[in-house]
């Protein structure tokens, strides 16, 4: 049945993606390149046929899952972001002195630097510089105390994974600093 499901995706433009725990199950995401109709239902989506208000954002995705990096990328893509990788915080500090960027979104577990240090060593790099990228963790961990953890190592907010383009843009709207293009 996978393997069908996989195909028919693929020939109508989308994207199939895997999310395993072992010992729990999987969870499969397809996304398809459809637009939302508009009318009555729809006047109050972010859907609804026109760009967002995060096109041209210059966003930087770590993530050191390539399933969840290919699937936040189409889906910040396809929201009119300039998305740039990064499969690891040691990645991320080496892109971030490379290109500017209006926004990181921050994977929490990786190998070589963790979402924690990395953000901690930008937080050190632009308060030298004289400004503050925001910094979103994205992370399984959703407890108010993991957010007050995230907060206090200098993320401005954060998304629980999986994450979707409704919490995605209902995270960036309540973000002041963040700067829009």
């Amino acid at each position: 049945g996978l393997s069908i499901v996989r195909k028919l995706v693929l020939r109508m433009g989308g994207t199939l993606c895997l999310e395993s725990v072992p010992g729990k199950g999987a969870a499969f995401y397809i996304s398809l390149p459809f637009g939302l109709p508009c009318g009555p239902a729809a006047e109050d989506s972010d859907f609804c046929g026109h760009p967002s208000d995060l096109f041209g954002l210059r966003v930087l995705m770590v993530e050191d899952d390539a399933v969840n990096l290919l699937c936040g990328k189409r889906m910040l893509e396809k929201a009119g972001c300039v998305v740039g990788t990064a499969r690891d915080g040691q990645e991320a500090l080496e892109t971030i002195l490379d290109r500017d960027f209006d926004l990181v979104l921050m994977d929490i577990q990786m190998p070589e630097m963790d979402g924690m240090e990395a953000t901690r060593v930008i937080r050190s790099w632009s308060r030298a510089q004289g400004g503050e990228t925001p910094i979103v963790a994205m992370t399984a961990h959703a407890f108010s105390s993991d957010t007050e953890r995230f907060l206090a190592a200098g993320m401005n907010g954060h998304l629980a994974k999986p994450v979707s383009r409704q919490d995605l843009d209902r995270c960036l709207r309540s973000m002041p600093e963040l700067r829009r293009p």
